[in-house]
C-alpha cells in the first residue's frame, strides 16, 4: 500500500508543476508581465524560459521516479524563490494579504512534500526500478 501512495503522491506533486509549465507556455506574455510587476527585471524572458524548462524537467523526474530526488531538488530551487517573489503577503495591502498568505502556505506545504521525497525516494513504482527489474 505504501508504494501505491508513493506513486500517487509523486503524481500529485508533479502535476501542479507540469500544469504550471503549460500555463506559462500558453500565456508567456502575461507570465513575463507578472514577473516584471513582482519586481524581477533581470532578463524576464530568459527567466520564464528557464523556469519552464526547470519545472518540466523536475516535474517529469518526480513523476517517473527516475532520479526523483534530483527532480525534487530542482523543484525546490524553483519554488522557494518564486514563493517569496510572488506571495510576499507581508508586502500586500490588507485586503490582498489573506489570498497571498494562503498561496504562501500552500507552496510551503508543497516544499514539505518535495523534501519528504528527497529524504525517502520514489518508492517501488518508478521507471528506474522497473528498468532494474527488467535488466536482471
Amino acid at each position: 500500500m505504501k508504494d501505491i501512495f508513493d506513486l500517487i503522491a509523486r503524481f500529485l506533486l508533479s502535476f501542479i508543476f507540469l500544469a504550471r509549465a503549460g500555463s506559462l507556455m500558453s500565456d508567456f506574455e502575461r507570465a513575463e508581465a507578472e514577473l516584471i510587476q513582482a519586481g524581477w527585471s533581470l532578463m524576464p524572458k530568459f527567466s520564464i524560459i528557464f523556469v519552464i524548462f526547470m519545472i518540466i524537467v523536475g516535474g517529469l523526474l518526480v513523476l517517473t521516479g527516475y532520479r526523483s530526488k534530483l527532480g525534487a531538488a530542482i523543484l525546490i530551487i524553483v519554488l522557494l524563490p518564486a514563493t517569496i517573489i510572488y506571495h510576499d503577503f507581508w508586502n500586500f495591502p490588507e485586503i490582498e494579504q489573506q489570498e497571498h498568505l494562503v498561496q504562501f502556505i500552500k507552496n510551503m506545504s508543497i516544499l514539505g512534500g518535495l523534501m519528504m521525497l528527497m529524504i525517502h525516494g520514489s518508492g517501488q513504482y518508478s521507471v528506474k526500478k522497473i528498468f532494474a527489474t527488467i535488466n536482471t
